[in-house]
């Protein structure tokens, strides 16, 4: 592959890693100082995302690692050039600090769920930096599947600072919506 295409690809990769914010979804929503703690170091590996898991902004679903379809909305962004990715953890690329905080947090909350999808590391880039927030209100529908119809999900969301934000929605379609305004890493369960 010539080098120049290969350097592009990967910039251009880069650039659409997505990161998470608090969710906006419901007037339900909670933040909770975690006891649990996660890396907030500045000099963290540089992640190139899948393109399967770039989130785009026709409208078409992205897959994520286990399967789950990913739609998002950005008509509340304004940062016209940023794109957003979401990346499940594999043997590849395992969880990162936030992914181990959240889904320890969400293990302990005391809580038991039919089902839970995540953790998804959800990042938003601009020009290939990581863009935590001022980008407006990113929307994405999480696909839980038509058998969840009409329960309610917890949608729990960790951030930059480690604090962990948790709101309800409903699934409607067999989708669950996170409307975030900050980026982080997301959990929903399903009750």
């Amino acid at each position: 592959m010539n080098r120049k295409l290969y350097v592009s690809i990967v910039s251009t990769l880069t650039a659409a890693v997505l990161f998470v914010t608090p969710v906006l979804a419901a007037s339900s929503s909670t933040t909770t100082n975690t006891t649990v703690s996660s890396s907030s170091s500045s000099s963290t590996a540089a992640v190139v995302a899948v393109p399967d898991y770039i989130v785009e902004k026709t409208g078409v679903a992205a897959r994520t690692a286990d399967g789950v379809r990913v739609t998002a909305d950005y008509s509340g962004v304004t940062e016209k050039a940023a794109i957003a990715t979401i990346v499940a953890p594999t043997a590849k690329a395992p969880a990162d600090s936030y992914a181990q905080a959240l889904s320890a947090y969400v293990a302990a909350s005391g809580q038991t769920y039919a089902k839970t999808f995540g953790p998804y590391k959800v990042r938003m880039y601009k020009a290939g930096v990581s863009v935590w927030d001022g980008f407006g209100t990113f929307t994405q529908r999480i696909g839980v599947g038509n058998a969840y119809e009409g329960r309610t999900a917890t949608v729990y969301i960790i951030g930059k600072d480690g604090s962990v934000t948790t709101t309800t929605a409903v699934v409607k379609n067999g989708k669950v919506a996170v409307s975030m305004t900050t980026m982080g890493t997301i959990e929903v369960a399903i009750q």
